[in-house]
């Protein structure tokens, strides 16, 4: 046994020092700072995480485009800006608005109290205090009105500028142009629709209306015979546009009794020439009374006329 241990003992030296060693071999190189890049490829779309519509609320000629396709932006930034000339008209109309019915507002008051002092010397009758009394609450009622229309005003000139309302990149942009139908297309709708029974298309702006020496600044709107069947509208005197009128273009008006009261007080407005910029019309007719609207408006602060003058 101790010569068999012997010669494997020497075999396993003999194996060993017969074997030649692997030379290790090194690579050598200059230490650099550098970033390191992961690049990944997909197929797909890209979508943004949170994603905001951004649009006008009122409607005009851009002036100047801030921001385009890809343009990184900061929340508050202005993105657009339409042409605010207009918008700015409208605020100092109504701005003059509001100091007129302050004015008659002021006036009013000024009656009631004088008023109240005859009351008390027995030189006007109860029926005349009372009379001054809701001539004050309609004055007043005027002011709120105004003011209301003031505040609409400046908020429309506010939102010709554009803003971005959160911090993003612009991922689309589109902008057109509005294309309103014409009185033709009006016309061609009532005559080859069957179901339609009246069409009254309309256009509006504000002005201001001169007779005599009284002037008024109110909203003017271009319709057709059509508008007291569409808007279930009746007259309280004279009559509304004819179709002849509308064929002919005739220069007449129908006014609403908001204005009617503002223009002529107690006097019959009918066949009376109202004026805006120098251009007579004849008054035909005067719409019954219908209220404020939802929005804080006067339905009845109107001028209709046919589309010619617009």
């Amino acid at each position: 046994m101790a010569v068999v241990l012997v010669l494997l003992v020497l075999s396993a030296l003999v194996f060993r020092l017969g074997q030649h060693p692997v030379p290790v071999r090194y690579r050598t190189a200059i230490v650099e700072h550098g970033s390191i890049e992961s690049r990944v490829s997909a197929t797909g779309t890209v979508r943004p995480v949170v994603q905001v519509e951004v649009g006008s609320q009122v409607s005009g000629t851009v002036e100047r485009l801030f921001a385009d396709y890809h343009s990184r932006v900061k929340r508050g930034q202005v993105l657009l800006q339409i042409e605010p000339s207009t918008f700015g008209a409208r605020v100092l109309e109504a701005e003059a608005a509001t100091a007129r019915a302050e004015a008659a507002l002021k006036e009013a008051r000024r009656q009631l109290a004088r008023a109240q002092e005859l009351i008390q010397q027995k030189y006007i009758a109860q029926a005349d205090l009372d009379a001054t009394q809701a001539t004050v609450d309609g004055r007043e009622a005027d002011v709120k009105q105004a003011h209301a229309q003031l505040e609409a005003a400046r908020l429309d000139l506010d939102h010709t500028t554009i803003r971005a309302p959160i911090d993003g990149v612009v991922i689309s942009r589109s902008m057109g142009t509005i294309t309103t139908l014409t009185p033709e297309d009006a016309a061609a709708i009532k005559r080859e629709c069957p179901t339609v029974e009246a069409v009254a298309p309309g256009v509006r702006t504000v002005t201001q209306l001169v007779w005599g020496d009284q002037n008024w600044s109110t909203q003017v709107q271009g319709t057709s015979a059509d508008f007291v069947v569409v808007r279930q509208w009746p007259l309280t005197s004279g009559v509304f546009l004819s179709d002849a009128d509308v064929r002919g273009a005739a220069k007449v008006c129908v006014l609403g009794s908001k204005v009617t009261q503002q223009l002529y007080g107690s006097t019959d407005p009918i066949g009376t020439l109202v004026r805006i910029k120098n251009i007579p019309f004849r008054v035909i007719g005067v719409l019954a009374f219908k209220g404020g609207t939802g929005f804080g408006g006067d339905q009845d602060d109107v001028f209709l006329g046919y589309f010619f003058f617009m």
